[in-house]
């Protein structure tokens, strides 16, 4: 799971910063530029070709920045926070599920206890109201 959803970010994050070139001003400017040039020389062929080399450097500049983010200090400080406070919340729910489970035994005998109580108290009545043989 943890792996699909990086792909997905690492998928959203290029897409994202695709369509960033294509609608930013300077830049947006000259890759639109170039895109009708290479479409008018060569189709829709040549412009998806552009349109590729540019998504392949900002993938690799994406990649690039991600390696740099993972390697940082301040996102190695978040992930051990993050892997301690996941580790605590861990010990607390096995703590509380351990004291559930105690509580569910206890209900469970005292439910056990009652079974038999009204058994015998219905045998009993049963005994009383039965007709008594001549």
């Amino acid at each position: 799971m943890a792996k699909k959803g990086k792909g997905f970010f690492l998928i959203g994050t290029v897409l994202g910063s695709l369509f960033g070139l294509l609608f930013a001003q300077r830049k947006g400017d000259d890759l639109r530029k170039n895109l009708k040039e290479t479409y008018k020389k060569k189709g829709w062929d040549g412009a998806l070709e552009t349109l590729k080399k540019e998504g392949k450097g900002i993938a690799g500049d994406v990649g690039s920045f991600s390696e740099e983010v993972k390697q940082s200090e301040q996102f190695q400080k978040a992930m051990k926070k993050g892997k301690k406070k996941a580790k605590e919340i861990e010990a607390i729910s096995k703590k509380r599920a351990e004291e559930l489970m105690s509580v569910a035994k206890k209900a469970n005998e005292a439910i056990e206890k009652g079974k038999k109580k009204i058994n015998k108290e219905i045998s009993k009545a049963k005994k009383k109201t039965a007709p008594k043989k001549k």
